[in-house]
């Protein structure tokens, strides 16, 4: 069977230029494994690890987005900080940030740490994350092999 040809492109061997976004974030770096990319091509950055407060209290994840219209820029652009989640980094073992994925149809978004699993309600045009909607202890689950 042929490999089939990729959208756009009429030589299977050619591939479309790579296209580079330069951002930073305000306040400075952060860790971020979490992204997803909206159906507008808004990107969506999720904070992996522990932040505190100036009393020294954990605080809950930060949301950043990066606009579609930022692809256009020659120069770095800042990330916005758009909102937080009820997911507080360092709260529990394992629950650091570690990948998030947006639904095909655009309205859920599970957010992943390295235990559980966290699912969001998004506004479909925007990528907007809203209320929580699940989420589940993946540690607890047990899963079986079969013998071989």
């Amino acid at each position: 069977m042929a490999e089939p040809l990729a959208l756009g492109v009429g030589n299977p061997a050619e591939t479309p230029p790579a296209e580079k976004l330069e951002y930073t974030y305000p306040g400075g770096p952060r860790d971020v494994e979490a992204m997803y990319v909206a159906t507008d091509a808004s990107i969506t950055l999720i904070s992996k690890r522990p932040l505190r407060n100036t009393l020294g209290v954990l605080r809950p994840a930060l949301v950043f987005r990066i606009s579609a219209e930022a692809w256009r820029e020659a120069k770095p652009v800042v990330a916005c900080l758009t909102d937080s989640l009820p997911i507080v980094p360092g709260s529990a073992r394992g629950r650091l940030i570690t990948d998030a994925a947006l639904a095909p149809d655009s309205r859920h978004v599970a957010v992943r740490t390295y235990t559980q699993v966290f699912v969001f309600a998004v506004d479909s045009a925007t990528g907007l994350i809203g209320r929580s909607v699940a989420a589940d202890d993946l540690q607890r689950r047990r899963t079986s092999r079969a013998p071989g």
